[in-house]
């Protein structure tokens, strides 16, 4: 796996911007988020690899923070003038494709559904709705999720989809359309 230390910071939304949206923006590599009813949370940049999680620096750099706040101004100009909440720093534990790990482990009837990182918030319902017809059903019939088995690595089998984003922005490569 990729370890990666990841920083978010944290704004308050000025007065005249008004967003609610949640957004992936690769041209920019960071991503946005509302949180609450005046804050907005931005993540951009590759983290720090190969930490260790038992002992690394969970607070933001005060140098992180500037460099956010230029990232999210070139995106949304008036955020010049949000100002700093702070932030802080999290575990990323990427799989050598990015890609989570859903299935049945093998001892029977113990499955894993981990290694999000990140992305959880968006395919989080539709895992566990898969996840469900697989302990409930004996397989997914929503999405075939059986390419993301947890043994795909020893196998030698990395998952790449059909429409890829054009860059990571974790690694800042480009996925190659093959499996």
């Amino acid at each position: 796996s990729d370890d990666q230390r990841h920083q978010v910071a944290s704004f308050i939304l000025p007065k005249d911007v008004q967003t609610r949206v949640c957004c992936i923006d690769g041209a920019k590599e960071m991503y946005f988020r509302p949180e609450g009813h005046n804050l907005i949370l931005v993540g951009c940049g590759v983290g720090a690899k190969h930490v260790d999680p038992d002992q690394y620096n969970e607070g933001i750099d005060e140098a992180h923070i500037e460099f956010t706040a230029e990232r999210i101004s070139a995106r949304i100009p008036k955020m010049i003038e949000g100002q700093s909440q702070g932030g802080w720093a999290g575990f990323y534990d990427m799989t050598p494709d990015e890609k989570c790990l859903l299935g049945e482990l093998p001892i029977q009837g113990l499955y894993i559904n981990a290694g999000h990182s990140g992305t959880g918030f968006k395919t989080g319902p539709a895992a566990g709705l898969c996840l469900a017809e697989l302990i409930c059903d004996g397989a997914a019939k929503t999405v075939d999720i059986a390419p993301l088995h947890w043994a795909r690595f020893a196998q030698g089998k990395k998952y790449y989809g059909a429409h890829p984003y054009s860059t990571s922005w974790h690694t800042g490569h480009t996925e190659k359309a093959k499996r």
